[in-house]
């Protein structure tokens, strides 16, 4: 529940990011299945970020830990 999707034709995915060094930095992620337009919203930081061509990027600081959700059509 809480996403408003029938999970017969969707599930959700989850990627876990972790910044391993003691800089900040970007990363770029590249997800086979994502749509364009496709929002990725960010668990427990109340961000969301677009993916284009099944790609998004986010910033994270030194050790971040960024925990990411969207829906994959099955």
């Amino acid at each position: 529940g809480g996403h408003g999707l029938n999970f017969e034709t969707f599930v959700a995915v989850y990627i876990f990011a972790v910044c391993m060094r003691a800089a900040e930095t970007t990363a770029t992620f590249t997800v086979r299945g994502l749509k364009d337009a496709a929002e990725v919203k960010t668990l427990g930081e109340d961000r969301k970020l677009d993916a284009k061509d099944g790609i998004f990027k986010d910033n994270f600081k030194p050790w971040d830990v960024h925990i990411y959700i969207y829906m994959l059509e099955k």
